[in-house]
């Protein structure tokens, strides 16, 4: 009898020291990658609403990088070389994936997985539907606008949207996870399905995520509603002449349908803000300071900087005070922002190489000769390398007012601290110096840089 209770404390232990080993609820990733040298490492990621997190980095054997996670339903990770580098994988509900490729090519491996396979065909098959949808819309607008009868192309748009649902509908058999993300790109055409809207910025503002329900825990896992809210806030605040009350009374309404207190809505805010951060959007602020007082204590790097770049940035939106600045005219003297305090200023960044800037000039130039003697000013900052051509293009374009450089580019000091991604971008002033309009163009009948004026000189 006291040799089967030996028998079976060994047989107990080894069981143990095999579970300890290889946990039964962990999922195994083999990566073998190709030109790996010695000092190599491959890392695994998490999105935390605004970034990469990382959760692990792991040498190699023979090129051969392993490691596991927790098994878990389907969820979102991303490996590579550094947060630069890397492809979304998703992990967790299968017990073993194979990866394939070479190191100096991540975005370029493959994977033995079937839920990973299905996924990239389903974007895939997504992705080429949007673009038919937008060729084709395309082709409306054209239609529409010299006067000819669409309804070929509203029928083909009306063929795309079935196409969409078809995917959809084949998606949310295969996997349900995958088909509550393709509901997140199921956008229908707007001519086939407007109800009760009268202009497409409603019905898109509106209905873009109609087909999608966000009290699914699956969105929780899953990075792209940052993705596709990022892109549907982009669209919003590249709409020309949209207030920024409405494109704010949009997003509210999506915010509002995601469940506070999830990593979903964590990401849906976080996608509001990288797309109005990149556009200097008035309405950035509003959307990162309800992220720091949600997540200021998270323990991100990535909320960290955020918190870094919003007191930074809270002074270049509409009621802050534009940041002081000196730099060198043509003549090599030096401006500094405060001499034209008293005035009404328009910041004005451009370049001589930026089509649209010059296409613009005219415009920028009539209302500066009409509103000059009234309390107006222009400082124009060129993101020109060459002194000559933005000589040339100053006295070409006849832009008769105050003007400064550093010749370095998109390096320029003063463009990299108003935050100027792209050109041209107008900012006006107060005669305090407080920010009154941003992102001014002159086709846009309630925020051109003539409409502001109106107002102000009327």
């Amino acid at each position: 009898m006291k040799y089967i209770i030996k028998i079976s404390v060994i047989l107990i232990i080894g069981f143990l020291a095999m579970s300890m080993s290889t946990p039964k609820k962990d999922v195994k990733v083999i990566c073998q990658l190709e030109f790996a040298s010695t000092n190599d490492s491959l890392s695994l990621f998490q999105f935390d609403g605004l970034g990469f997190e990382l959760i692990k980095k792991i040498g190699h054997k023979n090129q051969t990088f392993e490691f596991t996670v927790p098994k878990s339903k389907p969820t979102f990770y991303y490996i590579g070389t550094d947060n630069q580098n890397i492809k979304s994988i998703i992990l967790g509900s299968e017990k073993h994936v194979e990866i394939n490729g070479n190191i100096k090519k991540i975005r370029q491996i493959t994977f033995k997985s079937e839920i990973n396979n299905t996924y990239k065909k389903m974007m895939n098959a997504a992705t080429a539907l949007k673009q038919k949808s937008i060729t084709e819309r395309g082709n409306l607008v054209k239609l529409l606008r010299a006067g000819q009868d669409i309804s070929g192309a509203a029928k083909k748009l009306a063929e795309i949207d079935q196409e969409k649902l078809a995917l959809l509908e084949d998606t949310k058999k295969k996997n349900k996870f995958l088909g509550n993300i393709n509901t997140l790109y199921t956008y229908l055409s707007f001519h086939n399905n407007r109800g009760q809207y009268e202009q497409e910025i409603d019905y898109f503002g509106n209905e873009y995520f109609k087909l999608v329900d966000f009290s699914q825990d699956d969105f929780n896992r899953t990075p792209t509603v940052y993705d596709a809210i990022l892109k549907y806030t982009t669209m919003l605040s590249k709409t020309r002449g949209l207030p920024k009350e409405k494109l704010e009374e949009f997003v509210d309404k999506v915010l509002n349908r995601i469940p506070k207190n999830t990593m979903a809505f964590k990401m849906g805010l976080g996608g509001v803000i990288g797309a109005l951060g990149q556009k200097n959007h008035a309405s950035y602020a509003k959307y990162a300071k309800q992220f720091i007082d949600l997540y200021n204590n998270d323990g991100s790097q990535n909320t960290v900087n955020l918190i870094t770049r919003y007191s930074r940035m809270k002074n270049l939106v509409i009621g802050g005070i534009a940041p002081d600045f000196t730099m060198k005219t043509p003549d090599g003297t030096d401006l500094n922002l405060k001499d034209l305090r008293g005035k009404y200023v328009l910041l004005d960044f451009w370049a001589s190489w930026c089509g649209p800037c010059r296409k613009e000039n005219p415009n920028v130039v009539k209302v500066y000769n009409e509103y000059k003697d009234q309390g107006f000013e222009i400082l124009s900052i060129s993101l020109d390398k060459n002194k000559g051509r933005w000589l040339q293009a100053i006295k070409k374009d006849q832009l008769d007012w105050y003007h400064v450089s550093d010749l370095k580019g998109w390096s320029n000091r003063v463009g990299k601290m108003y935050n100027v991604h792209s050109v041209p971008y107008q900012i006006l002033l107060d005669p305090d110096g407080k920010i009154i309009a941003t992102g001014m163009r002159a086709s846009s009948p309630t925020n051109s840089l003539e409409a502001n004026l109106k107002k102000i000189f009327r």
